[in-house]
């Protein structure tokens, strides 16, 4: 079960407009857990990027350390590519117009049988 932990990076505007409608925002701490918190809560997907490829995926949650939680096929090439190379990326879009965000971060794969009884439910 890939986690994405340590998110780095917002590129969403914060309030776009004609002046600044290309500014982009680095965010740390709780300022970029509330705001990862609220894309996902609008968005559900994103698009996970890893060194072998580039996939949608469903978040299954966000924790309250902005620890982003997907479920995988244990035999999945996504998990053998993030046990060889655990930097990846992932990018969201919030609405059909706006609320992108961009994140980087490493991944871990995860064979907790509770936490994944309690994320597929």
């Amino acid at each position: 079960m890939p986690t994405l932990s340590t998110p780095t990076q917002d590129l969403s505007p914060t309030h776009p407009s004609a002046e600044n409608a290309d500014v982009r925002h680095d965010l740390s701490g709780a300022s970029a857990v509330e705001k990862i918190r609220n894309v996902i809560e609008k968005a559900d997907t994103c698009f996970l990027v890893t060194r072998g490829g580039v996939r949608p995926m469903g978040v299954r949650e966000c924790d309250g350390n902005g620890v982003i939680w997907f479920l995988s096929d244990k035999h999945s090439h996504k998990n053998a590519q993030i046990a060889a190379n655990s930097e990846v990326e992932l990018y969201f879009q919030a609405t059909e117009h706006s609320g992108f965000m961009h994140l980087t971060g490493q991944a871990s794969v995860v064979h907790d049988k509770a936490l994944i009884e309690r994320l597929w439910t």
